[in-house]
This record gives C-alpha cells, structure tokens and sequence, in this order.
C-alpha cells in the first residue's frame, strides 16, 4: 500500500513526530510478528507536494487488509485523541493505492 500526504511544509516536522512517536512503533511491531514485509516512511526532495508518505508491503492482498485493520485498530487503542487529530489536522490531502508487484529484482535477488 503506498499513502501519499501532502502536509504544509511548516508542519512537517510535527507531522513526522506524531508519525514517529505513535504510528511507526505500531508499524515496525507488525514487522516483527510477520503480518507485513516491511514498513516505510519517507519523504522527497523535490517532485510533488505529496511529502509525507507510507509504503507497507505484504505477502498478498489479504494478508494486508488483516494487517492494515490490526495496525489501525492498535493506533486508534494507543494513540492519544488529540495526537490524532492534530496529525490529521496536518494532512490537507491525501491517497491511498494499493499495488501487486509484478517484478522485482535487486542485487539479493536469485534468479
């Protein structure tokens, strides 16, 4: 799944802390007990306004719908209500994709 945000750049620094302090931590535990692949957080140099953005991988498409529910599920337990409105109040715009590799090759790959 790839989340794209655009955030005013005044905030992004804020916005990356909430993202850093409460949703990370959920995101990298889902990492660990094998529901996901893996958990990215970045942001661009240069290119769109999109600056804030997520990729999360996993093995299929049903195995991200139950990971994404825990993950949002855990977030909503653990983050505080007012942390989570004041990033959603950083969020102007946003979307979401979801995508099947069709190829993937890098230097670890074996053929």
């Amino acid at each position: 799944m790839f989340n794209m945000n655009k955030v005013e750049f005044e905030n992004t620094g804020k916005a990356f802390a909430i993202v850093d302090e409460f949703m990370s931590p959920t995101w990298d535990a889902l990492v660990d007990e094998g529901m996901i692949s893996s958990y990215e957080v970045f942001t661009h140099a240069w290119g769109d306004s999109y600056n804030l953005c997520f990729l999360i991988k996993a093995e299929s498409h049903e195995a991200f719908l139950k990971a994404w529910n825990e993950g949002i599920k855990r977030m909503r337990d653990n983050v505080p209500d007012e942390k989570w409105n004041e990033y959603a109040s950083y969020v102007i715009e946003h979307k979401d994709n979801l995508y099947s590799l069709r190829h993937h090759y890098d230097s670890n790959s074996k053929k």
